[in-house]
């Protein structure tokens, strides 16, 4: 998409399965803020509140790669909020989903939820701590 295209998404929540209550709260707590009005036409719903945002509530890490619906989510988001910790460092999925973001020349719209962890924690050492 280009930069004068709507997108149908705020944001994808991308999270390891084990952080799915966190994500929850987020896409719900998201839900509750008003949208600017100067910035409503950005997302294709118009919506007053943060409401298009997309949660893959499937067992998408059972999949070996990134799905075609997810692939389609991804090229429809605004923005990619990850949900950082240990669990999410582990799995392949949201690292794919981040490199598939970024390979759309959106790495500048990628935002950080810490849930658990200690950020560069494996650089003292501590790796099992490592939310990045």
């Amino acid at each position: 998409m280009t930069g004068d295209e709507t997108f149908r998404y705020w944001a994808f929540i991308s999270y390891s399965s084990q952080d799915r209550r966190v994500a929850k709260w987020l896409k719900k707590a998201l839900s509750q803020y008003s949208v600017p009005s100067a910035h409503r036409s950005e997302v294709a719903s118009r919506q007053r509140k943060f409401q298009d945002v997309f949660l893959d509530d499937d067992a998408a890490a059972a999949a070996p790669k990134l799905s075609a619906e997810l692939k389609k989510a991804l090229e429809s988001s605004r923005n990619l909020i990850v949900v950082c910790s240990s669990y999410a460092v582990a799995s392949s999925h949201v690292t794919d989903e981040i490199a598939y973001f970024q390979s759309l020349g959106r790495g500048d719209q990628i935002l950080c939820l810490i849930a658990s962890g200690i950020p560069n924690a494996a650089d003292d050492g501590k790796p099992e701590l490592e939310c990045f």
